[in-house]
């Protein structure tokens, strides 16, 4: 039987995952406050409900009326695929104290089951776990929708220690969301914790925030096999050569830097080399709209190691 994918929303991380998350698992997506959780799970949300997938979304954190405006900011207007009764929103707010392990349990798998969900979300389970009194509530409901039901289930939550022993024996896929901030520069990143059936190559992606598509990972393509007939270029520079090696003809070279950060000379310097000790033809393509100022910079720079 073919195995059937829910995909994350972003093809690239869907390779990289083996075609998305597998259906029937159970995935928790933790990361720090305002890493862009509940859109990642929106992002989930509304593109399988494009492709026919059924989703019951459920929270704790926000009213639906607050969600449906915020996402529709985002480019995601879930009214649409509401009308078409793909998509349903419930909030869980109100619920008392003692309500909710009894509602992890047993109501949800009810409404999963009511609406014939393809997808379970459930935001805010920090707060569940806190106010039921720790993880021990959670497996029952989780398995019967996992398994029973076959339906992915994605549970969100805030994390605020490193230490994620309490669920990480019971989910199939955990990501982890990380907001890293270094001065008034904000560094996002997704860290793949756990995936079940997966040889990952990398296990940290950067990734930003996008209206229209939510996150946008940075994946790195696969390293290729080294092939004999494949001609290798090296820079010169001992240092250099023993540190990144050769470059392969058809290696795809990524240098990620903060905005208004100036790439060092020595970065450039290293392709000069390259450029100059192979006496290879460059093309040079610029976005930046500052085209006479980038060709100034590289010609500096060569002329600089040359």
């Amino acid at each position: 039987m073919k195995q059937e994918f829910i995909t994350t929303g972003d093809p690239e991380l869907d390779d990289l995952l083996g075609g998305g998350f597998r259906r029937g698992s159970f995935v928790v997506v933790l990361g720090n406050p305002g890493a862009g959780k509940t859109i990642f799970a929106a992002q989930i949300a509304f593109t399988n409900s494009l492709l026919g997938k059924r989703v019951l979304f459920v929270s704790t954190v926000e009213d639906e009326e607050k969600f449906i405006t915020t996402m529709r900011q985002m480019g995601f207007n879930f009214r649409d695929i509401e009308k078409m009764g793909l998509f349903r929103y419930v909030h869980l707010l109100e619920l008392k104290t003692r309500d909710i392990a009894v509602m992890i349990s047993e109501t949800l798998v009810r409404w999963a089951e009511e609406f014939k969900a393809d997808i379970v979300i459930v935001d805010g389970i920090h707060r569940m776990f806190r106010d039921a009194g720790g993880v021990e509530g959670l497996p029952l409901g989780v398995y019967q929708i996992t398994s029973i039901l076959n339906a992915t289930l994605i549970m969100l939550g805030d994390i605020v220690k490193e230490d994620i022993s309490w669920v990480e024996p019971y989910a199939d896929v955990i990501l982890y969301l990380k907001v890293v901030y270094e001065g008034e520069v904000v560094n996002r990143f997704l860290e793949m914790r756990k995936v079940r059936t997966v040889p990952l190559y990398v296990v940290r992606l950067p990734y930003t925030i996008t209206k229209g598509e939510g996150l946008k990972f940075v994946v790195p393509r696969p390293f290729l096999p080294r092939r004999p007939t494949m001609k290798e270029f090296v820079s010169g520079c001992e240092v250099a050569d023993k540190a990144v090696g050769s470059l392969r003809a058809g290696t795809q070279v990524l240098i990620i830097s903060q905005p208004g950060a100036k790439v060092s000379r020595h970065i450039y310097g290293y392709f000069a080399a390259i450029i100059l000790k192979n006496n290879l033809k460059v093309g040079f393509l610029n976005y930046s709209g500052l085209i006479g100022k980038a060709l100034a910079n590289m010609k500096e720079v060569i002329s600089y190691y040359g």
